[in-house]
């Protein structure tokens, strides 16, 4: 562990370093240093207890080791370049769709529905969040002068694009007896179904 010059503590193991994110009781919770420039999901978590400081590492890191520091201007240049980079890539396929349910926001394929509004900034949910427990959101934010809406998305779905729409089809009525012959198990069957269809 090393104190930096402005007094905040770095955790380096295999020479990556950590900063401190969390501190509960005796355990620290670390991330990269490069998670914001580099988007490193990499963390740490340091337990000290009477047998000295045990650490555990989650993930791996999505870049070299970095030894030399950064000159003042650099993170904000490599934070353009990776979004040129992200915006430069396949351009998403956005359409807002009108349906009987309300509006829904498509993107490449996947189908959003609004959950909730923070501070004009409006948060859609992955239409088959309780389906597939996919946890994937967009948020749409209008520019100032009104006209776009930057969209940004939140996490990976862990289901394919949905193409065709689902069909509501009436369930075929079974009725099971081991005491009813099969003449009368059919006419049952017969009689359900065109009760359920008047």
């Amino acid at each position: 562990m090393v104190s930096l010059t402005k007094g905040f503590q770095q955790l380096f193991i295999h020479g990556y370093g950590f900063t401190r994110k969390q501190v509960r009781k005796k355990t620290i919770r670390w991330r990269c240093a490069q998670f914001k420039a580099l988007r490193c999901t990499a963390r740490a978590t340091s337990v000290n207890d009477l047998a000295g400081q045990v650490v555990s590492i989650n993930g791996e890191h999505n870049h070299e080791i970095i030894g030399a520091r950064r000159r003042k201007g650099d993170l904000q240049q490599i934070m353009a370049e990776r979004r040129a980079e992200r915006s430069a890539g396949a351009k998403a396929n956005v359409v807002y769709v009108q349906t009987n349910r309300g509006m829904r926001l498509s993107i490449n394929g996947y189908l959003f529905t609004p959950w909730k509004a923070v501070n004009k900034v409006g948060i859609w949910q992955c239409l088959q969040s309780k389906e597939t427990g996919c946890s994937v959101q967009a948020n749409t934010e209008r520019t100032k002068s009104g006209k776009q809406a930057r969209i940004s998305i939140q996490g990976q779905h862990n289901h394919p694009p949905i193409r065709d729409r689902r069909k509501c089809e009436k369930p075929s009525i079974r009725t099971y007896s081991r005491t009813k012959s099969k003449a009368q198990t059919e006419q049952q069957t017969a009689s359900a179904i065109d009760v359920d269809l008047t």
